[in-house]
């Protein structure tokens, strides 16, 4: 009977806590925030069955994996977003659990019960742990590959005692570990196409185990078949794992290879600069670091070093994260990926932490020289003195990364596009004669998920005819709301909105997050054009202006068209402002935007050509009475720098009434 120690105990039991505390940061305001994009074409494609939804991950850069596996758990906790972004946080908490166990595998208990407090606490981590997206399983499942690779490689490196290292039993434990792998592996490649990255360390690190092996096969310390098995394993098991996969490998080239980079560039130091801080402690770091950068550094120091570790394979267990990390974050500047895909770096951030729990385990180890001249305890004293510092630092570190959690679940630099207060604000807004305009099929499926009016939601950009199809919509409907997420990939042509900002009248846009939000009205019918011919400091001519009407009620748009032409090329870009004044001129209504909503800019003006620029004016929730309606240019870039007429720098169009 096996006996019970505190050692045996104390790790388990400080390992439960740590879990306890990354399931409390994760479960937390997990369903506060929206569901944004991403998560929309996750919860879209788990809404389909297998065969719909293949044809459609083949048309993306996505595999089935995770959104095959989210159908089945939503089938048993429901669809809301705490429901649906639940699974992520299970998978990011067994993955805490694999990274103990793996640090314990590779080092000691100590580094693994560090690694997984850094990991558990780390905003990196806990963002994507709350995301309807792959990357927590993805990190998840690179972690229990690595575990399986360890376990594999350890019982390969380990010294050989004899004939009794090749028999069947030892034979039969390698080629399950090296199976186990193998399934981990086909797992991790129909998670996402950036495990690539785990199976490139994978690689670095098998072969300089097998060079190890053939090192000690040629020395005479080590029987050939040994090397032969170890080789013919790893061989056989990655061909396996290709076999696997191959019904997408093609797929996954052309998906690759067709995906723009869109990731904005970065100087090299910026990025390097970044990706430390969210390995560290999350993408938050920025916050406020204090002095926790000199510990980091100080551990990923002490993670080099390897003076406690006396096993034959301390070199390559030394090795692994450190190759892990380089390679991986190697590989992603090469690629010139930069900030935008920094998640697909969740993995190596795992790697990261191991280097720096090695790092306190290094500094838990040192034996002071002091200790040996002293007695008594003084002697105990100095001995513990490291100990006590790894766990004032560890602890330290841990408490810098929770106090740089706050604002990932409240401050909106952090948080997610918010659909839900999007869809709700349509829904109060819009009524009948109304239409709801979506820019591509995933914002389709995430504003299905909130949106569940009578209003009619058009997907477009979609067909052939995509002018002709906004024109459609135009002619039948009073007015529009428009959401635009990603036009330079759904409609780089912005057939869509050159459309309608010629021929509707924009009232209102918006960013929610990186969501525009547009609203029209659909032209109403001008009874009169006014000629007026004015001009607008030195060179731009306001020809003539309509409006839809002079009486208007509360919650109307009032429609202004209005026709410029300038007699030179402009080099400075101006805006238009529209203003409603009440009877002591106080500003009541407003609206300023770049002609033709924004796509007309005064720079891109041709000398007498006309240029036709429709706006619509919300009008407020007002008194009745008179007001007037004014209109004027500024510089862009300086507001107060309008431009003169006459004596004034406005010019009054009309006197509005509202009833």
């Amino acid at each position: 009977m096996t006996r019970v120690t505190t050692k045996y105990v104390l790790p388990i039991c400080l390992m439960l806590i740590i879990l306890l505390l990354a399931s409390a940061v994760r479960f937390y305001n997990l369903g506060g925030q929206s569901l944004w994009y991403d998560e929309g074409v996750a919860y879209g494609h788990s809404q389909r069955s297998l065969a719909e939804m293949i044809p459609r991950l083949q048309n993306n850069v996505h595999v089935p994996a995770y959104f095959g596996s989210l159908a089945l758990y939503e089938d048993l906790v429901g669809y809301t977003e705490f429901g649906l972004r639940s699974y992520s946080v299970l998978w990011s908490i067994i993955g805490i659990a694999g990274v103990y166990a793996l640090g314990k595998r590779l080092f000691h208990p100590i580094a693994g019960l560090a690694s997984a407090l850094l990991v558990a606490l780390n905003g990196f981590s806990i963002y994507y742990a709350q995301e309807t997206r792959m990357y927590a399983m993805l990190a998840t499942v690179a972690v229990l590959s690595m575990l399986a690779f360890v376990k594999w490689a350890k019982l390969t490196l380990q010294p050989y005692p004899g004939e009794e290292s090749e028999t069947p039993s030892m034979t039969l434990r390698l080629w399950g570990w090296g199976l186990v792998f193998a399934l981990l592996n086909v797992l991790g490649e129909y998670t996402h196409v950036s495990y690539a990255l785990v199976m490139l360390t994978h690689g670095i690190m098998a072969l300089l185990l097998l060079g190890n092996l053939l090192s000690r096969t040629i020395g005479g310390s080590l029987p050939s078949t040994v090397f032969i098995r170890a080789l013919l394993i790893y061989v056989v098991v990655n061909i396996l794992t290709l076999l696997l996969f191959a019904p997408w490998i093609v797929t996954a080239i052309s998906q690759i290879s067709a995906q723009p980079n869109i990731s904005d560039a970065l100087a090299w130091g910026d990025i390097v600069r970044i990706i430390q801080g969210w390995f560290a402690f999350g993408i938050t770091f920025e916050e406020g670091l204090g002095g926790m950068s000199v510990v980091m550094y100080f551990f990923l120091l002490f993670g080099l070093l390897n003076i406690t570790d006396k096993r034959k394979v301390a070199w390559w267990t030394l090795l692994l994260p450190i190759v892990w990390v380089l390679v991986s974050v190697g590989a992603y500047l090469y690629l010139e990926l930069y900030a935008r895909y920094l998640r697909f770096l969740l993995p190596a951030q795992i790697g990261f932490a191991l280097w720096l729990g090695r790092g306190a385990w290094v500094l838990w180890e040192i034996v002071p020289r002091r200790a040996e001249s002293r007695s008594g305890w003084q002697r105990q004293a100095t001995l513990y003195l490291p100990k006590f510092t790894a766990i004032v630092a560890v602890l330290a570190f841990a408490w810098q990364q929770l106090t740089l959690l706050p604002p990932l679940y409240h401050d909106e630099q952090y948080t997610r596009d918010n659909y839900r207060q999007l869809v709700r604000t349509i829904s109060d807004e819009a009524g009948e004669g109304d239409a709801i305009i979506l820019s591509a099929p995933g914002i389709q499926e995430i504003f299905g998920y909130y949106y569940d009016d009578y209003v009619p939601v058009f997907t477009l950009p979609a067909g052939e005819n995509i002018a002709q199809d906004t024109q459609a919509i135009i002619d039948e409907y009073s007015r529009i709301y428009v959401v635009l997420y990603g036009q330079d990939e759904q409609d780089p042509n912005q057939l869509v909105e050159t459309t309608l900002n010629q021929n509707a009248f924009p009232i209102t846009g918006e960013w929610v997050g990186d969501v525009r939000f547009e609203r029209y009205a659909s032209p109403a019918r001008f009874e009169d054009v006014n000629s007026v011919n004015v001009q607008f400091g030195e060179r731009i001519i306001l020809q003539s202006f309509a409006l839809s009407d002079e009486i208007v009620n509360p919650n109307d748009a009032l429609q202004v068209q209005l026709t410029w032409q300038t007699d030179s090329l402009l080099d400075i870009r101006y805006k238009v402002f529209l203003q409603l004044l009440n009877t002591d001129g106080v500003l009541v209504a407003q609206r300023d935007s770049e002609p033709s909503g924004n796509q007309a800019p005064t720079t891109s003006w041709q000398v007498d050509a006309p240029v036709i620029d429709n706006h619509a004016l919300a009008i407020p929730d007002l008194p009745e009475g008179d007001y007037t309606l004014i209109v004027g240019l500024y510089d862009s870039n300086n507001p107060q720098a309008r431009l003169s007429i006459n004596d004034t720098d406005f010019l009054t169009l009309a006197t509005i009434t509202i009833e």
